[in-house]
Order: C-alpha cells, then structure tokens, then sequence
C-alpha cells in the first residue's frame, strides 16, 4: 500500500471571517484568550473592564513619570 501525497494546500479554517485584517485579528485574539466560549454579554463586560482597566493604568504611569521627571529636572 503507497502512501498518498499530502496535499500541497495549507490547512484552511473556513470558520474564520477572513474579511479582512482586523476581523481575522480578532478571531484570533478570541481563539488565544479562550473568550470564543463566552457569551456576547460576557465578551462585551471582559473588555469594558479591560479598556477601563488600561486607562486607569495609563493615567497611573503618566502621573507617575510626570513627577519623576519633575524631580528629576528639578534636581
């Protein structure tokens, strides 16, 4: 018995919206993260805590450096 030749044809996910970048990064984000499971309410409160968890991080870090520099050209 031979063996058949692989096809020369990546494998293909035909479930992946291939539309366009941003679609197919999201996809892909969903698959890594497991959020693919999760139901459309519970995707929508994961990310607002996300956005909101960054923000308040971002405005954390810029009040932080803006006093280390201050003290840093005040010195």
């Amino acid at each position: 018995m031979a063996l058949k030749k692989r096809s020369e044809t990546p494998n293909q996910d035909h479930l992946s919206p291939l539309d366009n970048i941003i679609s197919r990064n999201i996809y892909r984000y969903e698959l890594w993260t497991g959020l693919y499971m999760l139901s459309p309410a519970e995707k929508f409160l994961i990310n607002a805590f996300t956005i909101i968890g960054s923000c308040l991080w971002v405005y954390y870090m810029s009040s932080f450096f803006k006093g280390f520099l201050v003290g840093f050209w005040g010195s």
